[in-house]
């Protein structure tokens, strides 16, 4: 029942929530809803566009993207969007165009809560999976190694591998590697 652009749903924890992304007060804003559709709660007040929310797996935090900075980067707030932490931040990835898709995101959370993955992206190159600790430190790029595009990166439910699309080999395919990196190898063709 709501106009505009309604997007980017996901789960809490407990199955009793949404949190989406909803247009119908003006630009792109994180909602939360029941989810029976009931109780709509708008949770982030920013400048910019907020979007893709997660909730880590104890459903304690949100891990989201948005432009609030004039740029896509990653933050990290409570589970009402409050106090929202900035953990990305390349001046590098700055000039990315802010119609593609690029910059920062979507991220999502390791299944213990403790690392996040995402795809990332630079003006002269294609986006690459990084991965970095829930509080921002020790970003990595598990696949600068390669030519292409690696993108939308996510963990298996122990943890122990990513998933990720690629065009490396010339056409999207899937692709699963190591969480650290390591073993890459295509699963699609």
């Amino acid at each position: 029942n709501f106009r505009g652009s309604n997007s980017a749903p996901a789960w809490s924890p407990d199955g009793r929530r949404l949190a989406v992304t909803l247009t119908k007060d003006g630009g792109s804003q994180i909602f939360l809803i029941n989810a029976d559709g009931t109780g709509v709660q708008r949770l982030l007040t920013s400048g910019g566009i907020d979007t893709e929310a997660s909730f880590t797996p104890d459903g304690k935090a949100l891990l989201f993207r948005s432009s609030r900075s004039g740029h896509w980067e990653l933050y990290r707030g409570d589970a009402s969007g409050n106090a929202a932490k900035l953990l990305t931040s390349d001046p590098g990835n700055d000039a990315v165009n802010k119609h593609e898709y690029g910059g920062e995101g979507p991220a999502r959370w390791s299944p213990d809560g403790r690392r996040i993955v995402w795809m990332r992206k630079f003006p002269d190159s294609g986006y690459d999976v990084w991965t970095m600790a829930a509080d921002g430190s020790g970003a990595n790029n598990l696949t600068a190694a390669h030519a292409g595009n690696d993108a939308y990166p996510g963990f298996s439910p122990d943890g122990r591998w990513i998933a990720f699309d690629s065009n490396r080999d010339q056409a999207n395919e899937i692709y699963v590697m190591a969480a650290d990196g390591g073993n890459p190898r295509r699963i699609t063709t």
